[in-house]
Formats: structure tokens, sequence, C-alpha cells
């Protein structure tokens, strides 16, 4: 029902199994890489829930829909086996993907459909943490997009220290250049502390705790200052910092 119309110009065609629970299809599709077909079978099975009016058929199917995909994500990354392109199952995430097979959602139903999923997959990754340690950041960078990737490292726990240097460039370029967003730039360099200088390459890209406070300053942000020099650890860090400051303005910084 939210599924692009065959008349429009920009035609995209998605296989549905309509027969078959998510988790009886998950590991096919992630060894084929077909993240966009796996999404639309999330988003399919979230809505046959979603859409429900009955109040208690709605609950039934909600309950459903979270052991099916609850299921599946046991099945792809098990305890000693984590199956072929398993992180495409996060792919229904990726907010231009979502918007892309589901062109006419409501923005309201399309935050109501992302929650239910992240719910789902992070109730999952709690009680099963070993098994997601083995998941590639790189990987699953490229499936979710910069976008949703950031807002799921707190969540998830997830480990940007992992990343090679251009998707690093990639994260930085996404808060700098799109987002705009400081305190998260912020966030993900102090994320790979410690290092010895404040030069020192994050995670070997262009990007140093230097960088970010330059940032800082253009922004002039007392905040984003205070917030950035409490988590500076060793106390050294600190006073490069204040150093780098006193460069600027002997007084005040």
């Amino acid at each position: 029902r939210h599924a692009a119309p065959e008349v429009s110009p920009h035609k995209a065609l998605f296989t549905i199994h309509a027969s078959q629970r998510i988790w009886e299809i998950a590991i096919d599709l992630c060894a084929k890489g077909a993240v966009d077909d796996l999404a639309a079978n999330i988003i399919y099975r979230a809505l046959a829930a979603l859409d429900c009016t009955d109040w208690n058929e709605y609950w039934r199917r909600k309950a459903d829909f979270r052991q099916d995909l609850f299921t599946a994500c046991s099945n792809l990354f098990e305890v000693h086996h984590v199956h072929e392109g398993a992180e495409c199952i996060f792919g229904v995430l990726n907010e231009d993907r979502l918007r892309a097979i589901s062109p006419v959602m409501k923005k309201p139903k399309r935050q109501t459909l992302r929650n239910l999923v992240v719910d789902v997959i992070e109730e999952w990754v709690i009680l099963h943490q070993q098994p997601f340690s083995r998941i590639s950041a790189s990987k699953l960078l490229d499936v979710v997009g910069p976008a949703a990737f950031v807002k799921l490292v707190p969540r998830f726990g997830l480990r940007v220290q992992a990343l090679p240097p251009d998707d690093v460039e990639v994260l930085f370029h996404y808060l700098t250049e799109e987002a705009n967003d400081m305190f998260g730039s912020i966030r993900i360099s102090i994320s790979f502390l410690p290092v010895d200088s404040l030069l020192d390459p994050l995670g070997g890209s262009s990007w140093s705790l230097r960088r970010i406070l330059k940032l800082i300053e253009r922004r002039r942000s007392e905040h984003g200052l205070r917030f950035f020099l409490s988590h500076l650890q060793p106390v050294e860090l600190m006073m490069q910092a204040l150093q780098a400051l006193r460069e600027r303005d002997l007084e005040t910084g």
C-alpha cells in the first residue's frame, strides 16, 4: 500500500515474500546482498501490524513481528558464526532507502516503523553481546548510511575505532558538512581516546582533536568547548588544548 506505484517514473521493484516470515528469507537475501528486498519485506511485515485497526489484533501482530525480526537476527549472528552479509538486515534503518521503498508513507509513520525496528534490534543486541561484537562496523555504515550510523553508535555500543580511515572521513564529512552537528562531531572524536596528542590522526583519518577544537572556535560555542574539554584525558591533552586556545587569544582563548 505504501510502495511506489507502477506509474512512477522512478519505478523500483521489490520482491515481497508474503508467504514467508523474515527469519525464513533473511539468510538467503543477506548472502545475495539484497538489502532493498530484505528492507521491503521488513517494512511489509511491520506495516501489517502498524496498519491494523483492531486493537487486540494490532498487539498480536506487533508481538509476532518482534519475534520474527528477533529470530532473524539470532539466525544471522550465531554464537560462533556470522552469516555472509548479515549486516544487510539493518538496511531498513537507512532513511533514504526507507523513503525509496515507501515514498508515499508519511513521516510520522516512517518514524514509528523505524522506532519499532530499532527497539527490536536493540533488545536483541543487549541479550547477544558476543555475537553482535563480531559485526563489521564498516559494512554496517555502508548499509545504514552515516546519518543512521551516528545515532546507533551509543544505542548499540558500536566501536567507531574499528572503522577504516575512509569511513571515519565519511562520518566527519556528514557531521560537519551535511548535518552541521558540532556536538556529534565532538562525540565521535572523543570516542577515539586515548591519544597522545591533539594532533594525532583519529582512526588514521585527516581529522584530529585539534581540528575539532578549531571547529569549536569557529562556532564560538562555550557549551561545545566545555563539553570537549570535560572529556579530554589524560590531563596532558587538556594542557595542550589550553595552550592552543591561548595561541588564539592570550586572555580569553
